[in-house]
């Protein structure tokens, strides 16, 4: 309703606006992660407003791609659908990484906010659509990285189809699948070093390693042999991080 009632060029501000938006989030995250300090989180209402205006512009993108391929076709007498250009591939990844990440944002804040409460028909049907679109994502390989590495994508999806923390791991995904997820997010965090200088705090890697040891550990087809050594890092880097917080506190 909002986008409708716009202009194009306010409502291109608008996914300016809420894309800048995500990209600020992912990288406060990295700070409250790391921090023993209470910090404010972003209010849920923001991060919904934003998605649902993502969403409304990833709609009418698609509708003015499928005008615009029209309009050539007409002009050219072809009836052979045009590929797009590099720029709006380009605009295409930024948004749909921008969407994707806005919506896992969404999904886990409410996971946090549910507590011990069992999960509703809607959360597990929300968990099995962000685990198809990352294993979507995955097989793009890297044509998504420098998009996925601005939000966090590839990492939101992780924690998202991983689920550990509050249901068996990995519902959604096959021993391979569950792979190729976690090897999206190191591409992405090599990426996100490279141009955001945005790597994972210790507490985001401890999740990573435990996401891929109970893949591995506790899944028919994982090695089992790896996982020991991945519970150990996570072990080791928990035992830094306490220590490091208490030289901090004395």
């Amino acid at each position: 309703k909002i986008l409708s009632s716009q202009r194009p060029y306010q409502c291109h501000l608008l996914q300016i606006a809420s894309q800048a938006f995500l990209n600020i989030v992912w990288m406060r995250q990295q700070q409250e992660s790391s921090s023993s300090s209470s910090v404010t989180t972003v209010p849920f209402h923001l991060l919904n407003i934003v998605t649902s205006l993502l969403s409304g512009c990833r709609s009418m993108m698609a509708i003015g791609e499928k005008e615009a391929n029209l309009r050539r076709q007409k002009s050219d007498g072809n009836l052979v659908k045009n590929a797009p250009d590099t720029g709006t591939i380009a605009k295409r990844a930024s948004l749909d990484c921008a969407l994707a990440a806005g919506r896992c944002q969404c999904l886990l804040y409410k996971i946090g906010s549910n507590g011990d409460k069992s999960f509703s028909v809607d959360t597990a049907r929300a968990i099995q659509e962000i685990t198809e679109e990352a294993e979507r994502m995955a097989k793009s390989g890297s044509s998504l990285l420098s998009s996925s590495c601005t939000y966090g994508t590839s990492y939101l999806q992780f924690l998202v189809c991983w689920s550990g923390l509050h249901q068996s791991p990995w519902p959604s995904c096959t021993v391979t699948q569950a792979r190729a997820i976690i090897h999206t997010v190191r591409e992405m965090v090599k990426a996100s070093e490279s141009h955001w200088g945005r790597s994972l705090s210790s507490l985001e890697y401890e999740m990573l390693y435990l996401g891929e040891a109970d893949n591995e550990a506790l899944r028919s087809g994982g090695f089992a042999r790896t996982a020991p050594t991945l519970y150990q890092k996570i072990l080791d880097g928990v035992v830094i991080n306490n220590f490091e917080g208490s030289v901090r506190n004395d």
